[in-house]
């Protein structure tokens, strides 16, 4: 989800990372996530994962 597809560039901002993120763990695209897509989202992208847990890599 945020892996390889994912770069960083000066005009990528806050929101347009989160309307990607949130379209990718979106699956059946209706435009609201269900618990079940957050978590699964969550689990699936371990840089994500890290964000949302605060762990730091060592």
């Amino acid at each position: 989800m945020l892996g390889p597809e994912v770069t960083k560039s000066a005009d990528d901002s806050p929101r347009k990372r989160a309307k990607m993120i949130f379209e990718k763990m979106d699956v059946n695209n209706d435009k609201e996530l269900t618990l079940k897509e957050f978590v699964d989202g969550c689990l699936a992208d371990k840089e994500l994962f890290q964000i949302l847990t605060n762990e730091v890599k060592k």
